[in-house]
């Protein structure tokens, strides 16, 4: 992983959006949006979150990649105007866009989500219609990539 993977110090993230928000004349940050002014920078400096920015904009490349995934299946789900700007962190949608939960983590927001109410991929699968956004695989199955992996697992 290439650059820290967050700014947030010791800081858990409801801290971390605090303290923005009192750096940031009182602005409100939402789970989602102090998830990812974290993986830009320290609380106090003067970090915004838009949608726009390119992957350099983040500690990690990754990250961008995941919001614009996450943003992608939340509207896929909830219809072209939503916003997770102006939403809390969609349990379903994360595990849709991650294609559950890897090594016991969640896609984005590990540790924000509420697993309470957060369905499993199980149960997501078997309430899935045809028309139901696509579930999301991190290993395309037919991936060469992934074929010279698992012959490597089976042969060693």
């Amino acid at each position: 992983m290439p650059g820290p993977s967050h700014h947030q110090g010791s800081l858990n993230n409801d801290e971390y959006r605090a303290r923005w928000s009192s750096s940031h004349e009182g602005q409100e940050c939402n789970l989602f949006v102090g998830w990812a002014l974290a993986r830009k920078g320290k609380a106090t400096s003067n970090v915004t979150y838009n949608p726009d920015d390119s992957p350099s904009a983040y500690s990690n490349p990754s990250v961008h990649s995941r919001i614009q995934a996450y943003t992608e299946m939340g509207r896929q789900v909830h219809g072209p105007d939503w916003d997770p700007r102006t939403q809390p962190l969609d349990g379903e949608v994360i595990m849709r866009v991650g294609g559950g939960k890897k090594h016991g983590r969640y896609y984005i927001g590990d540790g924000l989500v509420d697993t309470a109410s957060t369905p499993t991929l199980s149960q997501i699968r078997a309430r899935s219609t045809a028309n139901s956004p696509a579930i999301r695989h991190g290993c395309p199955r037919r991936s060469s990539k992934c074929r010279k992996f698992r012959l490597f697992l089976i042969y060693s």
